[in-house]
């Protein structure tokens, strides 16, 4: 197998740049050349080759995280439709939409998280080895300025979390 199936396949796991960068024994710029690459070979394969490779494999597993983060809470009941009529199942899941509607407001805005969810999020993200862009991606940080991520991990940094903790 080469290096960049090998990386293709553990940034389909969700593994950090360091974590993938150390387990192939390459340079994390190298790695980001791989990502970099592999975006591109993606966009420019052919769909209807993609949709055979989907069809072939025995499940298709989409990261509620990544759904959350594309769909519109009016959007969910079409999304899950679509899944049920292609999967050929009743709908029994209330899981994505209540998670969904649990952090929208009534006017569909995200709404804002407290200082300690953001907190705890963050000392979980860098305890994974989750990178700074990895962290700003994180959709549960979706309306947290960037200014206020770095602050947090600024203070990760410096232990401030740690000495709380204790």
């Amino acid at each position: 197998m080469e290096t960049i199936d090998r990386v293709a396949r553990l940034v389909d796991q969700g593994k950090s740049t360091g974590y993938i960068a150390e387990k192939l024994r390459i340079s994390t710029r190298s790695v980001g050349a791989y990502r970099a690459h592999i975006t591109m070979r993606e966009r420019t394969e052919d769909p209807f080759k993609k949709l055979e490779g989907y069809l072939q494999s025995r499940y298709i597993v989409i990261p509620a995280e990544r759904i959350v983060d594309r769909l519109k809470p009016e959007q969910v009941h079409g999304f899950v439709d679509i899944l049920d009529t292609l999967l050929g199942k009743q709908p029994t899941s209330r899981g994505l939409e209540s998670t969904l509607t649990d952090q929208t407001s009534s006017n569909g805005e995200l709404r804002p998280l407290p200082e300690s969810e953001i907190r705890e999020i963050i000392i979980d993200s860098k305890q994974r080895g989750l990178s700074y862009q990895e962290i700003r991606q994180d959709y549960r940080l979706k309306n947290v300025p960037w200014t206020s991520i770095r602050a947090y991990l600024a203070h990760y940094g410096r232990g401030t979390y740690s000495k709380e903790r204790d």
